[in-house]
């Protein structure tokens, strides 16, 4: 859009969400800038997802009756769902092969690194929710985005697993020079994956504390360790989960 800068992808202002006459949202701002990668954690229910969904369909409202805010989006989006997101009349491969765009090379590494290998020829429903999330980020990969938008991508992943993409992904984002918005309530994955941890109170939800988590990319595992950033983020949940408490 012509009132962005040409490295900034992503700007929202003041983002008011309302559904069914209830207040989920209040007051949202974020500045997404080529190669940034931001986390998102809070309560459940704290309309988390529902702000993606907003940001994803380009300023056209999700489930919203009320709406007052300034979103402008650039770039290629590549948004990896909490679930469904594949065709359930197609194969693995063939749901795979739409994203795919003809590059040999990434796909077959994907499918390598990803373990997805036996469930190609498979339906949708016949696989587990750890293979769906895997093909999901695989399939969004492909797409080569300017902008990764992730719901709680992993869940169901197992440790091994889940450590084994998140490496190969982060090195992929780092060498397109992506950025990413990222979902999530497990903080050893916003700490290795992102720069920045926005941490929302329950609803209606505001930003209670915006952490910087200043490492390079790519990195190591051993970030999780750096109790500084964990006790900081544990701290500011706790205080919001006492404040309800003690209510």
């Amino acid at each position: 859009m012509k009132s962005m800068t040409s490295n900034k992808f992503i700007e929202i202002e003041g983002l008011h969400l309302n559904i069914n006459n209830k207040k989920i949202i209040s007051n949202f701002s974020l500045v997404l800038k080529k190669g940034d990668r931001i986390g998102i954690t809070g309560p459940s229910g704290c309309g988390k997802t529902t702000l993606l969904k907003n940001i994803v369909s380009k300023k056209k409202p999700i489930d919203c009756v009320f709406y007052k805010y300034k979103i402008e989006i650039e770039g290629k989006i590549g948004y990896i769902p909490q679930a469904e997101g594949l065709l359930p009349w197609f194969t693995v491969k063939k749901n795979m092969d739409i994203y795919s765009e003809g590059d040999v090379v990434l796909y077959k590494q994907i499918i390598k690194c990803f373990e997805i290998e036996s469930c190609m020829n498979s339906y949708p429903s016949e696989v587990s929710g750890g293979e769906h999330q895997r093909i999901l980020i695989a399939c969004s990969i492909f797409t080569k985005p300017d902008v990764f938008i992730a719901d709680e991508p992993l869940t169901e992943v197992d440790l091994v697993k889940k450590w084994k993409i998140l490496q190969y992904w982060s090195e992929y984002i780092e060498r397109l020079k992506s950025s990413l918005i990222m979902v999530s309530h497990d903080i050893d994955t916003l700490m290795f994956m992102c720069d920045e941890v926005i941490i929302m109170s329950k609803k209606p939800s505001e930003v209670l504390k915006r952490i910087k988590i200043n490492y390079k990319h790519p990195r190591g595992q051993n970030i999780v360790l750096d109790s500084n950033i964990r006790g900081e983020i544990i701290d500011v949940i706790k205080g919001e989960a006492k404040k309800y408490h003690d209510k």
